[in-house]
């Protein structure tokens, strides 16, 4: 793999409309790799490089896989948000479920201004919300447990 050198999305001062744009683009981005029954797994802000243009790049992934992982390659926001939430990460499957999970938590987490979201009560959820001008629905609908590709929620 070659070395790429940009920015991390701390980076960039990115809009809100900017960021759902990029995280469109990753979605999918991500949709591809799964429907050749890849699972990147590592998924992170740490790990997306963006170039000139605010292109993007998937490094550091070395936990991709085909198909399910192991549980040793959990992304510590996406681990703390579930268990956080009751779940057994025993009992998680590393799929492409997780892979769109872990993706749309790092959207939450850059657009609740590095805030993850597990942390906030339902009450700084819904006045940053309100603050921001961004509709609840969208919120909720990302965080369900069969939630959509990140595309598909904003079309």
């Amino acid at each position: 793999m070659d070395y790429v050198k940009g920015k991390s999305i701390f980076e960039l001062n990115l809009n809100k409309n900017q960021l759902i744009n990029i995280f469109k683009q990753m979605s999918a981005y991500l949709k591809y790799y799964h429907n050749y029954g890849i699972i990147l797994a590592d998924i992170n802000l740490s790990n997306i490089i963006f170039t000139t243009n605010n292109n993007f790049n998937f490094v550091d992934i070395d936990s991709a896989r085909i198909y399910d992982l192991p549980h040793d390659s959990i992304p510590a926001l996406t681990y703390n948000f579930l268990i956080s939430h009751g779940y057994d990460i025993s009992k998680i499957s590393i799929d492409e479920h997780f892979d769109n999970l872990s993706l749309i938590l790092n959207f939450l987490y850059v657009l609740f201004e590095y805030h993850p979201i597990y942390k906030l009560d339902q009450y700084q959820i819904d006045e940053y919300l309100e603050v921001k001008e961004i509709d609840k629905p969208f919120v909720k609908e990302l965080l369900r447990n069969d939630a959509p590709y990140f595309d598909q929620v904003f079309r």
